[in-house]
């Protein structure tokens, strides 16, 4: 969990804010928390409680369900059916222009770590060519060696560099 600060303005209007982390209730006290989710499930059996509405609305009219949205008056949960999708069409998305200039070379920092090699990927599939990682450690781990190599097999212009951390060096 994150400390972040919470705004006050709100209280001023008399407003109560209860945080309950459920995970760590489970965890910490599960015998607590096995009566309270007994208590809630008896409120909806007996229908004390009672889910929020929903508008429907067809697929042919997902206009309509942002409008109905954005207008910021509903009470509930507003879902688009997928059931009759007679007079629909999907069309793929137009690409007017790339992000990527195909023969620039791209430099990713931490580009052997998770990130880096998921976006070495994407950016792959984009029709870059020219990719070079720098990672403190290289190719340091099994997925780093395999996404390298995939690389490597698409275009000849991949390049592995290790980068010596500042400490490091003599």
């Amino acid at each position: 969990m994150n400390d972040n600060r919470l705004p006050l303005r709100p209280f001023n209007r008399n407003l109560t804010f209860a945080v309950v982390d459920i995970d760590q209730l489970m965890a910490a006290r599960p015998g607590i928390f096995r009566r309270m989710l007994g208590e809630v499930w008896g409120r909806f059996m007996a229908r004390d409680f009672t889910p929020l509405p929903v508008k429907v609305f067809p697929a042919t009219r997902i206009i309509d369900a942002f409008n109905h949205m954005a207008d910021s008056r509903h009470i509930g949960k507003i879902a688009v059916s997928m059931r009759d999708l007679q007079g629909l069409s999907v069309l793929p998305m137009a690409m007017e222009k790339t992000l990527f200039k195909p023969d620039a070379t791209y430099l990713i920092t931490g580009g052997f770590g998770g990130f880096g090699l998921e976006v070495a990927k994407w950016m792959s599939a984009l029709g870059v060519k020219n990719l070079v990682l720098v990672g403190r450690r290289g190719a340091a781990t099994e997925e780093a060696k395999q996404t390298v190599e995939a690389l490597e097999k698409v275009g000849p212009g991949y390049s592995r560099h290790q980068q010596t951390s500042p400490k490091n060096r003599r």
